[in-house]
């Protein structure tokens, strides 16, 4: 009876162990196709190619950009006085006005660099 049991939790072992290989083998395949589709893609143009990626990291980047500086100024908005100002009793418009430029900022970049996304999309 004990044999069978030692059997039985090698046969489940190598059953596990045979399912985790071909979930994984799927995944790598499938990485692997991706992966020679973007040589392909920067051997035969690699200056678009390479303003392509760099503008989609940068598409990808400013969502998380706003969101730390909206945070940023809500929290200076709503410090008291002689936190916001370092102690001093007065606001620091200083830093209240570059947070707020640099937000608006990242709110007109992806709009001012659709038009150079689109067309190097158009031209792959």
């Amino acid at each position: 009876m004990k044999r069978r049991i030692v059997w039985l939790k090698e046969e489940r072992y190598k059953l596990l162990l045979v399912t985790l290989r071909q979930l994984i083998h799927t995944h790598l395949d499938g990485l692997y196709a991706y992966w020679r589709g973007m040589k392909l893609l920067v051997t035969s143009a690699p200056l678009f190619a390479t303003g392509s990626l760099v503008l989609l990291g940068l598409f990808s980047v400013i969502p998380v950009m706003q969101v730390w500086l909206m945070q940023q100024l809500i929290n200076l908005l709503s410090a008291p006085l002689h936190i916001a100002g370092k102690h001093t009793g007065t606001l620091n418009e200083t830093l209240l006005i570059l947070l707020t430029v640099l937000y608006l900022f990242t709110l007109v970049l992806p709009e001012s660099l659709q038009p150079v996304q689109s067309s190097l999309d158009g031209s792959n």
